[in-house]
């Protein structure tokens, strides 16, 4: 959320549902973002058919920064596993996300 005004002010049109989605407009409006929390999977869908490059750039941007966050809620701090909020089940999984954006 703290990136919608990355890289200029009003690059992305941020809004949230009631269960429990992110959704992330691009202002070009040729693409945008899903993200869905539930308590088994935590995931990021793109919609769009022609997403511009400027989206995918900033697509790419707001995902690492995103994968960040994640790994710093995962395994930042001294909170034991059993009373962290996220647990991820395969380590790996952070990574090969990392892999799969755009422009890593």
């Amino acid at each position: 959320m703290g990136q919608q005004n990355s890289p200029t002010k009003g690059a992305w049109k941020v809004s949230t549902t009631e269960d429990s989605t992110i959704n992330m407009i691009f202002n070009d409006e040729t693409a945008g973002l899903v993200v869905s929390f539930t308590d088994e999977n935590l995931s990021v869908q793109r919609w769009g058919d022609s997403p511009s490059l400027q989206y995918l750039i900033q697509e790419s941007v707001i995902l690492n920064a995103f994968l960040d966050e994640v790994n710093a809620i995962v395994f930042d701090g001294e909170v034991r596993e059993e009373d962290r909020l996220l647990v991820l089940k395969k380590v790996e999984d952070l990574e090969e996300a990392r892999k799969s954006v755009a422009f890593s």
